[in-house]
């Protein structure tokens, strides 16, 4: 299972509460058993299928809570796991990522200053001929 740290540094991103998902990692459905979230037969209706393929309908005794990684949206918790191979491609690569940052965050300062040096050019001659 993803660290907690993990879990709540992915929520940060998107989150919400939910009665009904599906784990896009996965395509396990999950939902609340709480009937004021459900219109008509749809809870007896997961419940029922929850019983027959427990594995694939998954109930939860709260909310279901939603995150969204590369683009994808996942249920904390769900029983695929994916979200730790997600944790793990990230710590093992962590070096070579670190590094990557950098030299992103590098980059871009000096495209900053670069693009600030032109305005302050452009801002004197137009002060200049004035």
């Amino acid at each position: 299972m993803q660290s907690e740290a993990f879990a709540d540094a992915t929520l940060e991103t998107f989150h919400h509460g939910s009665a009904w998902r599906t784990c896009d990692l996965c395509g396990r459905e999950h939902f609340t058993h709480d009937r004021t979230c459900f219109e008509g037969d749809d809870l007896e209706q997961l419940e029922a299928k929850a019983e027959k393929d427990p594995d694939h309908c998954v109930m939860h005794d709260g909310s279901v809570l939603v995150g969204i990684i590369d683009g994808k949206q996942y249920i904390i918790d769900c029983q695929c796991n994916k979200l730790q191979q997600y944790e793990a491609f990230i710590w093992e690569n962590r070096e070579l990522i670190a590094n990557y940052l950098v030299a992103r965050a590098t980059a871009n300062l000096e495209a900053a200053q670069a693009d600030k040096d032109t305005a302050d050019k452009a801002a004197r001659a137009t002060t200049e001929e004035a």
